[in-house]
């Protein structure tokens, strides 16, 4: 039998090599395929479908057929395209088409298409294996339409094939076929009877890969170290488990090597790579393949946090670790199943019944240690340090986020956190537990009167802080309260003096005036601020008033116990320096005009206040209630409000973790880098967590460039090269994170054998480089403006080609 074309070519290999075309390696049943093709055979030989690429044409208006048919569990439509024809038109001229035409329909020319879609209008194709049986069958069905393949989203289309009107060939999208190993006498007969041959080409492919015992991943992870708290949770095995998809970036290293016009003996040569010298005109390129993983692991950290905020919205963090805690104690399993009043306990239960008791005793014992740890240092700093300029703008771009300073117990600890939760099976349990844990440890500092790490004596809520920060600094001016009205003698307390002021006394001149103690206005976060301001806004005039005097007539009383002699006029000198001015007329100072009027309420209210020290005056603000409140909020938490209140530190956190190591950062990457913390930071504005998701897709993309970049440099260390080669090397690298396949010149093939063998073997191997058997051949033999390719291993052998109708 003579093959006039590819296709009769690859038909008759398959025919004599007993090889199928779609075998269960492809697809995982065939009887999956049968039926859709017998479905979609049956509705064409019923619409009676026709070329009409020979007809004089125009173009009036759409017509369509519709049917339904059935792929796996969907209900699919197919839908058949073609216009109305005025056959009195005597020109070829294509005309234009309607509106209602895909684009691509009027741009090459088709007038007749096949349209399938789901009913539902969701996504037809998910997987690469619906793929490849969708378009498997179009191919059997043999007929010479287009087809479209209509995704959820309009602009996502799939083509089949396409058309150019005018007198250029009609291309549909190539076969593959696989076979099991075909004898390589057998292509070469195939191939000899070819008509037409144009040209041979063969190419080598080589594969390599070496493997590391990593404790942790050489990049990011390993940065982890200067994070001791997270470093502490890392070392734990059920993390280590949940990383190590992360830990080898590289899969492999490939080197192809490529003889072009072999015009004989091509498929039984059994050529060496010794044979395949320069003067053969060979032509080298080379690829880093990379792990197929669709988010980085910082990426996926977060992605974690936003998901899981949707799992809860009334479950507090104490009834998680109750319900656990009721599992350890009881023997009788499901009493803590089923007789539970907690709101979204089936996600809880689903969790335990995966869960071993000592796993979550291990996790509060662990929770407990990483919290003293965190706890033990005044200030967590990262030891990593940055001389890039740009970078450190970055950085200090980032610190004017809605979060908490980089370094303090508040970043630490949401950074922490997120990580924690990275344990699929494990990370709501522990997180939950660290929290309890957590408040535990803050709860205790407060009677003892000791500062919360990082927090300093004169600390107040900051309202450019997150709220979390905000409510850490409000803790801590309940501390520093506490310590102020505890402290001091008898003496001191009664009469609440501080130190002497430059002032003297109006009618004592020999008496210096003194300072005295005076109650500090309540500390506020920004949310009580805003409660507060509501209430003054709706609040009577009478109110207002007597929230505005309240605390003069404290510090009125406070001066008159610390000054026993002083008068009005002593006050206003130093409470309101501005309200005591000079007379150009008597030459002498004075209240002024305001201060001076009869019915003034500052005097009015001097007049009706009594000599009290504020140790002794009733506190408007109780530091020992606030406080009990403030962490009865912390422990009462949402497990959903904690995600929300701990994100955007914990986000910044993350980037600075991405930015920070011995990286080269290229100019495109410092202006992706600056115009992503800008968003990041207006974003940090609003407290809705959903909001971050728009920009992960871009942080994963820089993740991924940053993390190649690392895993280049490391996976290729060994490579040694002399000063003058320094230049080439970065543009080797540049390539190599690329991922794509890039060509080597003639005069660098001896740097890359020396990479090869530097990188992936041991002097003990006693590699010879031009011994190396491929692991793959492959040869192209266009034929007839068509192209065969055969791909050739020690298991299979596979045919692909593009097919001219």
């Amino acid at each position: 039998m003579n093959c006039n074309t590819p296709k009769e070519l690859v038909r008759s290999i398959v025919e004599k090599s007993k090889g199928v075309i779609f075998e269960e390696g492809i697809f995982n049943n065939r009887r999956r395929l049968d039926p859709l093709i017998g479905e979609i055979k049956g509705i064409i030989k019923k619409w009676n479908i026709k070329d009409t690429s020979n007809e004089n044409i125009k173009l009036l208006g759409w017509k369509s057929k519709s049917e339904h048919i059935h792929y796996e569990n969907k209900r699919l439509v197919m839908k058949y395209f073609f216009p109305k024809f005025d056959t009195n038109l005597t020109t070829k001229e294509r005309c234009s088409f309607y509106n209602n035409s895909p684009f691509l329909v009027n741009e090459f020319g088709i007038f007749e298409f096949i349209v399938i879609y789901s009913e539902d209008g969701n996504d037809l194709l998910k997987e690469k294996e619906d793929i490849n049986i969708i378009l498997s069958c179009l191919n059997c069905c043999n007929i010479s339409l287009p087809y479209f393949i209509q995704f959820k989203n309009n602009s996502k289309i799939l083509f089949y094939g396409f058309q150019n009107y005018k007198g250029t060939k009609y291309e549909f999208k190539s076969y593959t076929l696989t076979t099991s190993k075909i004898d390589g006498e057998i292509l070469q007969d195939y191939i000899d009877e070819l008509p037409s041959i144009n040209f041979y080409s063969i190419q080598y492919e080589y594969n390599y890969h070496k493997s590391y015992n990593y404790n942790f991943s050489i990049s990011i992870l390993l940065y982890l170290k200067y994070y001791s708290s997270i470093y502490m949770v890392l070392q734990n095995e059920d993390y280590k488990e949940s990383l190590k998809l992360y830990m080898d970036l590289i899969k492999n290293f490939k080197l192809f090597i490529q003889m072009e016009n072999a015009n004989e003996n091509i498929i039984n040569s059994n050529f060496n790579m010794y044979s395949l010298n320069d003067e053969n005109q060979l032509k080298w390129s080379c690829q880093v393949v990379f792990s197929d993983i669709q988010n980085r692991l910082l990426t996926s950290i977060l992605k974690n946090v936003i998901n899981l905020s949707t799992k809860f919205d009334k479950l507090q963090v104490k009834d998680i670790v109750k319900r656990y805690e009721e599992y350890c104690s009881e023997d009788n399993l499901l009493s803590t199943l089923y007789n539970s009043d907690i709101p979204e306990e089936e996600y809880v239960d689903s969790l335990m019944k995966l869960i071993e008791i000592s796993k979550i005793l291990y996790y509060k014992y662990e929770s407990k240690k990483v919290v003293e740890h965190i706890f033990k240092f005044r200030k967590h700093t990262n030891r990593l340090k940055c001389n890039d300029e740009d970078i450190l703008k970055i950085k200090n771009l980032l610190e004017k986020s809605k979060s908490a300073p980089l370094g303090s117990i508040v970043d630490i600890v949401s950074t922490t956190i997120i990580f924690i939760l990275f344990n699929k099976k494990y990370g709501v349990l522990h997180a939950s537990l660290f929290w309890k844990q957590f408040i535990k440890t803050l709860d205790t500092y407060y009677e003892k009167g000791i500062s919360i790490p990082g927090m300093e004596s004169d600390t107040s809520p900051n309202f450019s802080h997150s709220n979390f920060q905000q409510i850490m600094e409000y803790l801590q001016c309940c501390i520093n309260l506490k310590n102020k009205w505890s402290k001091g003698d008898s003496i001191k307390k009664n009469n609440g003096r501080l130190i002497k002021s430059s002032l003297t006394l109006l009618h004592s001149p020999n008496e210096n005036i003194y300072i005295p103690v005076l109650q500090e206005k309540p500390p506020q976060t920004e949310e009580m601020f805003n409660k507060e301001l509501d209430k003054f806004i709706q609040a009577t005039d009478n109110e207002r008033l007597y929230k505005q005097l309240k605390f003069l007539i404290s510090d009125m009383c406070s001066f008159k116990a610390a000054n026993i002699d002083s008068c009005f006029e002593d006050f206003i000198r130093w409470y309101s320096p501005s309200d005591w001015i000079f007379n150009n007329t008597t030459k002498e100072y004075e209240l002024s005009k305001r201060m001076s009027e009869n019915d003034n309420v500052w005097r009015k209210s001097w007049n009706n206040s009594i000599p009290l020290s504020a140790f002794c005056q009733t506190k408007y603000f109780d530091d020992n209630k606030s406080w009990k409140e403030m962490i009865k909020y912390l422990r009462d938490i949402t497990f959903k409000d904690m995600l929300i209140l701990i994100f955007p530190t914990a986000f910044k956190g993350i980037l600075n973790i991405l930015l920070d190591g011995p990286r080269q950062f290229s100019d495109d990457i410092k202006g992706m880098l600056k115009n992503f913390s800008e968003k990041f930071v207006e974003c940090t504005k609003s407290n809705d967590i959903n909001n971050y998701t728009s920009f992960l897709e871009t942080f994963n993309m820089l993740e991924d460039i940053l993390e190649r970049n690392s895993f280049v440099k490391y996976y290729f260390s060994n490579f040694k090269i002399m000063k003058d080669d320094t230049e080439y090397v970065k543009s080797l690298h540049s390539n190599m994170v690329s991922g794509n396949i890039f060509d080597i010149d003639c005069s660098n093939h001896g740097k890359i054998k020396n990479l090869i063998k530097k990188t992936f073997f041991k002097e003990e191997d006693k590699f010879v480089f031009d011994n190396q058997i491929p692991l793959i051949k492959r040869f192209i033999v266009c034929c007839s403006n068509s192209r065969l390719y055969i791909s050739s291993s020690d298991y299979e052998t596979k045919l692909y080609t593009k097919l001219s109708i």
